[in-house]
Order: structure tokens, then C-alpha cells, then sequence
């Protein structure tokens, strides 16, 4: 924000502020010539800021002090109506708004403008990455026959046994389930015999007592018998297929 543009801008708020007076008709309009001397006194602002420069006084504190003076000396004529306190405080506000906008752009303003760069500063950019020299591939080499990959022979697949239909016996004993889940547990060693109320949990410890082939299944291929277990003061006849 150059200084010739904030000064039209300061004028622009006196004048702005003077239209809302002479529109509002709730407000008493101030004299004309109490703004005439605000805008001279806004004039003279640029010479005593030269002469205040020193003395750590920005544009802002010197157009203040003009202003306080206007009104001073508006309040104390005889011969001139008083404005009223809000004309002032109108004033006051603008100038305020004023001087934050100014900030902000001097904040967003970058550390080296067009015409801020100090003499002799020159804007270098990164230095250039060295080009890679290429380096030389060598040669390919024939691998041997045995390293060659159509003369490595295909795994063999391990065979896979078929089902076995040889029934297997449990002998009495201790035992575990292998089974996932719980299993059932039949009054009979036949798939027809009614279930007990309660089921084995899987990987429980228990006590085969007998072992028999009779109304034996096939199951995933095998042919499964029937053991007579005790578990928890429970027996009865469990499929030896989940019996280890």
C-alpha cells in the first residue's frame, strides 16, 4: 500500500463518514467545515510525519492527534454547532480498520519484492545434479546346461495316499479327541442309538473301555468303528474316527 494510496484511502473514509452523517436521520448533522478541517489536517499529516519520523510516531499516531485536534477545537468554538460523539468514533473505527488491512498486507508481502530486493542480489536456482556416466554392461554369459532352467526337472508331486478301508483298533486305554469341535455321544454303537443330553468338547482326555467294528461307517473314506468311553462319571459310545 503505497503513501499517495493511503492518504486517498483516509480521505475516502472522512468523506464516507460524512454522507452517513448528512443520511442518518437519527444523528445531527455535523458542520461541513469540521470535515474541510479534518481533510486539511489529513493533508498536513504527510509534512508532520516527516518532522516526527525520529521520534518513533507512526502515520496512524500523527492523523490520531489531528483528529483529537479537529474535535478540540469543534467542541470549544462558540460559533460552531458541536457534532456529535459518534462522528468521532466513526472516525476513530476507520482509522482502525485502516491500519489492521495495512498490516495484513505487509505481513502477506514477500521478504523480496520486484523493487525490495537489495542492490546487488541475483536469485540462483538449484545447482545442477551431475549427469551419471553410463557405465559399460558386460557381456551375458551362457549359463551351463545344469544351471539352465529347461534342463532343472519339474518336482515330482508326493503321491497321495489312498483311502484306506483297513479298520483300525483302538485298544482300551487313555485317550484324546482330535476333533474341531464337540462331539456326540450315543447310548449304542450304531448311528441310530439316541444321543446322550451332554457332548464331548473337543480336545478332552478320556478313557476308552472297549472298541468294536460292529455297525461300522465309512467316513472321509475310512471305515470307522464304534469306542466305548468315560468322561466325567459319563459313558457311552463315541465314532473312533475323533478318538487318537
Amino acid at each position: 500500500m503505497g503513501k499517495n494510496n493511503f492518504f486517498d484511502l483516509l480521505k475516502n473514509a472522512v468523506d464516507k463518514v460524512q454522507k452517513d452523517n448528512h443520511d442518518n436521520p437519527e444523528e445531527k448533522t455535523a458542520p461541513s467545515n469540521l470535515f474541510d478541517r479534518i481533510r486539511e489536517n489529513l493533508a498536513n499529516s504527510r509534512e508532520k510525519r516527516e518532522e516526527t519520523k525520529d521520534s518513533g510516531k507512526g502515520l496512524f499516531d500523527v492523523f490520531r492527534e489531528k483528529l483529537q485536534e479537529a474535535r478540540k477545537q469543534n467542541e470549544e468554538d462558540p460559533n460552531e454547532e458541536t457534532a456529535e460523539p459518534t462522528v468521532f468514533e466513526q472516525l476513530q473505527a476507520e482509522i482502525e480498520r485502516l491500519k489492521e488491512e495495512k498490516a495484513i498486507a505487509e505481513a502477506n508481502q514477500p521478504e523480496y519484492g520486484p523493487q525490495q530486493a537489495p542492490e546487488g542480489y541475483v536469485e540462483y536456482g538449484p545447482d545442477p545434479e551431475p549427469t551419471p556416466t553410463p557405465r559399460e554392461r558386460p557381456a551375458p554369459v551362457d549359463p551351463i546346461p545344469s544351471q539352465r532352467i529347461d534342463h532343472i526337472p519339474p518336482p515330482k508331486p508326493d503321491p497321495i495316499p489312498a483311502p484306506s478301508s483297513k479298520p483300525r483298533a483302538i485298544p482300551p486305554g487313555m485317550r484324546s479327541i482330535i476333533s474341531g469341535g464337540s462331539i456326540a455321544v450315543r447310548t449304542e454303537p450304531k448311528m441310530a442309538a439316541p444321543q446322550l443330553p451332554e457332548r464331548i468338547p473337543a480336545k478332552t482326555n478320556l478313557r476308552v473301555l472297549e472298541h468294536t467294528m460292529d455297525n461300522a461307517i465309512k467316513l472321509d473314506g475310512k471305515l470307522t468303528g464304534w469306542c466305548l468311553v468315560e468322561h466325567g462319571g459319563m459313558r457311552g459310545w463315541v465314532l473312533d474316527f475323533y478318538v487318537s
